[in-house]
């Protein structure tokens, strides 16, 4: 009454809140009811009716697939942990699981029983395409848990695919250390140009090379090389090949005993295994093709090679190797024949050595060594040829391995080697623990009363973990209850065992009625109890 000017909330109109259902309305969800239930999900799938007949036979026969088809029908529980173990990898998918003509469908998706799962992943992968397209031809149509897991490793382990693969991804760079002195470490390799034989040999410090057109490549003439080059510029530490016989030999390696130096070899068919003289290679077939294109003599070229200073070094290789640059018919002035030893070599290669890395490594990955005796798939001539089975027999370093197939033993890099995987014989996407269950046709005609049995007997022991945990949880809610965290003992002298404090703390609650500060009465649960008169007694030994 003291309101002078009514405001428009106070003379808005309450809404009418009474609902009125007509017959129309009960009539629309009828037929709404009725459309939902004549749709056959499986006629608007990609599978053959061969295969749907098949599917419904074997989920009739799955113990598994009737329980959840149970559970589907009568509704799912509020938490996980009430259903049986078996059911629990559908926990995450059971808003989408439904049931059509004794088929479980997850959206358009067959669930395939599992005694089918080994046949149609044949199916699939009956084309043999790669696991990415395998796992997409499968989701299309199939569901079971864990698919994609299984499909990659029964594709993993298809013996075609594996014969029949790509080459491996690229390895990151591995290297040897940079020298720090001319001459320290030499690389060595043969090739052959025009039905002609040459022999290379480079320094790894000054990329300062020599070659020779040879006859042959025999361990004789390779050896008279070596002892030419060791007389014009000295014995080096270590010498590097490849894997040839005449360098494998016991001649060379007389010669490399008595001439005091270190002989490392790389696998065969990897050439990058003796990059620095593959490098070489490459550099003397290219002055050679020019040469014999521009008819210019070939030493003389050679010779400007070696004074031509190299990129990001401002030096040249006779530079890096003999502290000096060697004349040649360019006019030059006479104090740059003066020798003078070039600083910062070694950094300036460590420099280029960790760029080139950088920008090789980009797109490479890491390969998982391989152990004496693991079956291996190896291409034993390298190249796109067919990958062949063998055992891993040794190993010299981390990247090269001797592999033993079809009663032949090679020496092979990494990245010519790849594990062998096998086809498991039962593929099982997790351990159930199994207990009995009733005949599919009792799961599926008795309905929920036959699955509540099913949960109560196959409720893992979390469960049970959790009522005891609700019954320690109950004395803090009681406000008549002591706070006292000792514990107490049970009449056999023990203590107390929780089902028992439970018993005794819902006593109490019957005996004392407890209300909210609203003043509504509490209602406690119902739980298993004794009897008054046992709970007497009990009570009269504690005393």
């Amino acid at each position: 009454e003291k309101m002078l000017i009514a405001d428009i909330l106070s003379r808005l109109a309450i809404p009418d809140s009474s609902t009125t259902v007509t017959l129309d309305d009960v009539y629309k969800i009828d037929c709404v009811e009725n459309e939902l239930n004549s749709i056959n999900i499986s006629e608007n799938i990609n599978i053959g009716q061969s295969s749907m007949h098949r599917v419904k036979e074997e989920v009739a026969k799955d113990d598994t697939l009737c329980m959840l088809a149970s559970i589907i029908k009568t509704g799912w529980p509020d938490r996980k942990d009430k259903l049986p173990y078996s059911i629990h990898p559908f926990w995450e998918v059971k808003d989408e699981l439904s049931v059509q003509d004794g088929v479980i469908f997850r959206g358009n998706q067959v669930v395939v029983p599992r005694s089918l799962r080994t046949d149609f992943v044949k199916k699939i992968h009956l084309c043999h395409l790669g696991m990415n397209a395998s796992i997409r031809r499968a989701r299309d149509t199939l569901y079971w848990p864990f698919m994609a897991t299984e499909l990659k490793e029964r594709i993993r382990g298809c013996q075609v695919c594996q014969e029949l693969a790509e080459d491996q991804a690229k390895t990151p760079m591995k290297s040897h250390q940079v020298p720090y002195l001319p001459w320290e470490r030499v690389s060595i390799d043969t090739f052959e140009y025009n039905k002609q034989q040459f022999i290379v040999m480079v320094d790894s410090y000054s990329d300062f090379f020599e070659v020779k057109k040879t006859r042959d490549i025999t361990a004789k003439s390779l050896i008279s090389f070596c002892k030419e080059n060791f007389a014009r510029y000295g014995i080096p530490q270590t010498i590097i090949s490849d894997n040839a016989p005449q360098f494998v030999g016991s001649e060379f390696a007389t010669f490399a005993r008595q001439w005091e130096f270190n002989h490392s070899t790389s696998s065969p068919m990897y050439s990058k295994g003796n990059g620095k003289a593959e490098s070489a290679v490459k550099i003397t077939k290219k002055l050679l093709k020019k040469c014999e294109r521009d008819n210019i003599d070939f030493q003389a070229a050679l010779l400007e090679w070696r004074n031509s200073p190299t990129s990001e070094m401002d030096s040249s290789p006779s530079q890096r190797l003999m502290a000096r640059r060697t004349r040649t018919t360019l006019p030059i002035a006479r104090k740059l024949l003066v020798p003078e030893v070039v600083p910062g070599v070694h950094d300036s290669l460590e420099y280029k050595r960790r760029r080139s890395k950088m920008f090789q490594d980009r797109n490479a990955r890491c390969l998982p060594d391989l152990q004496i005796g693991d079956e291996v798939l190896v291409r034993p001539s390298g190249g796109h040829e067919r990958w062949t089975p063998g055992t891993v027999d040794n190993r010299h370093n981390e990247s090269s391995y001797d592999v033993t197939t079809e009663g032949k033993t090679y020496r092979r890099n990494r990245t010519w080697i790849r594990p062998l995987h096998h086809i498991p014989e039962e593929y099982n996407d997790r351990p159930i623990a199994r207990k009995s269950l009733p005949p599919a046709s009792e799961s599926l005609d008795n309905g929920s009363s036959s699955v509540k049995e099913q949960i109560q007997e196959e409720a893992p022991a979390s469960s049970s973990s959790t009522v005891t945990s609700t019954h320690k949880k109950s004395p803090s809610n009681n406000d008549n209850s002591p706070k006292d965290k000792s514990p107490k003992k049970s009449p056999s002298g023990g203590p107390k065992g929780p089902q028992q404090a439970g018993n005794h703390i819902a006593q109490k609650k019957h005996t004392a009625d407890v209300h909210t500060k609203a003043g509504r009465k509490v209602k406690p649960p119902c739980r298993f109890s004794f009897s008054n008169k046992e709970f007497t007694k009990k009570k009269l030994k504690r005393k």
